[in-house]
């Protein structure tokens, strides 16, 4: 019984170690890939992963993201989403593996977060929030 739990065990660690790892990795490509998104300074960014196939993509982190934007104002929030299928290029250059796949941008251009899977807007406003307040920004 306990050699069981042990197994279970490692292998939720080894798992959470490998999370841990792929999003880091995808930190790294995406920060390299942001180059030529041209980033408007002094403006967060949600960059956006989706596919027209993916029910999550359409039913639930596309609405979160649009009444983000509404509620933020596109003066405050910046959102650019790639369709995976017409730009593969892209998503291979920051690393998606799966989507939707939503990456934190903040005002300088440094990659904070990313979410795999649908992040959702909870999630989205602290990490932004988070952002606001490293930049001495507090709302």
């Amino acid at each position: 019984m306990y050699e069981r739990l042990a197994i279970i065990l490692f292998v939720l660690i080894v798992a959470a170690i490998g999370m841990g790892l792929v999003r880091r990795r995808g930190m790294q490509r995406a920060q390299n890939a942001i180059q030529g998104l041209g980033i408007t300074p002094g403006i967060p960014t949600i960059v956006y992963f989706w596919s027209l196939r993916c029910h999550q993509c359409r039913n639930a982190q596309k609405p979160i993201l649009e009444r983000m934007v509404e509620e933020y104002g596109e003066k405050y929030l910046r959102l650019i989403s790639y369709n995976v299928e017409e730009s593969s290029d892209m998503a291979k250059a920051w690393g998606v593996m799966t989507i939707p796949t939503t990456f934190i941008i903040d005002q300088s251009g440094e990659v904070l977060f990313v979410n795999i899977g649908v992040a959702t807007d909870g999630v989205l406003h602290r990490q932004l929030k988070l952002q606001h307040i490293s930049q001495g920004q507090v709302q």
